[in-house]
């Protein structure tokens, strides 16, 4: 029989730290918060493959 994973709470699921906390426990802040960090992607018009005319 296969364990179901664990569901955690919103504000855990954004952060790095391995004090997880349960969905059913309602966190309104945690000071220990440390966000994972989001590689940001800028598109500039111009770059990238140029398109040609067949």
């Amino acid at each position: 029989m296969l364990k179901e994973a664990p569901k955690y709470n919103s504000i855990c699921l954004k952060c790095l730290r391995k004090c997880k906390q349960n969905v059913q426990v309602k966190l309104l802040s945690c000071p220990r918060f440390d966000p994972i960090p989001v590689q940001l992607e800028i598109k500039v018009p111009g770059l990238g493959k140029r398109r040609t005319k067949e």
